[in-house]
């Protein structure tokens, strides 16, 4: 049995965060060796460096409202 898809997300969020944070302290010298090192993809990860959310948590700024 697989784990709910919001579980698995939260896990991949916190993967990145962690992989960000080793790059930044020096403890990992490329964005791929953190990468291949967390189980990240590689370009989620430079994404997330330049400050692109992800698109789950993008998404409800694109609904409309109405007044």
């Amino acid at each position: 049995m697989h784990p709910p898809i919001e579980i698995q997300s939260t896990d991949s969020e916190a993967r990145i965060s962690l992989a960000i944070q080793a790059s930044d302290r020096g403890q990992i010298q490329s964005n791929r060796l953190a990468a291949k090192t967390y189980k990240v993809d590689r370009t989620t990860l430079k994404w997330r460096r330049e400050g692109i959310t992800s698109r789950r948590d993008s998404t409800l700024n694109n609904f409309k409202t109405h007044a």
